[in-house]
């Protein structure tokens, strides 16, 4: 007999190596950061400071104690939603809207519309003299 036949060709996904320890300093710079954003679930504590999901949980338990996040709703049986205590929603101006990007294509959507609308009004009205 040869080798023994592997069926799995394809990648591997790569073991993160994230840390379970945290030190003071990692804990001032999640601190500082994570009260202003918008939304905090253990993904993104985790995978920001590269840490495991378990001290993911234990941060998050840590800041809501300390008043720093607010928890504002849940998605799915483990996953809650928390908000940084000091986000606060941003709201759009008319100069934001010009400032931003400008619209490609809005003549012709236009004009496209105003012709599907004629034919429509031509379709009912063809209908309605058929009905007649």
């Amino acid at each position: 007999k040869g080798t023994k036949k592997k069926w799995s060709k394809g990648d591997r996904k790569a073991k993160l190596n994230h840390a379970v320890f945290i030190n003071e300093a990692t804990l001032k710079k999640i601190a500082k950061k994570i009260v202003t954003q918008r939304v905090i679930t253990i993904g993104t504590i985790s995978n920001e400071n590269q840490i495991s999901a378990s001290l993911g949980r234990r941060l998050i338990r840590h800041f809501i104690a300390a008043g720093d996040i607010v928890p504002f709703g849940h998605c799915d049986r483990h996953l809650y939603l928390y908000r940084g205590a000091k986000w606060v929603r941003k709201e759009k101006t008319d100069e934001d809207e010009t400032e931003g990007k400008k619209k490609k294509g809005g003549k012709k959507k236009k004009e496209k519309k105003q012709i599907l609308d004629m034919k429509r009004q031509q379709f009912v009205g063809l209908l309605m003299s058929m009905l007649k």
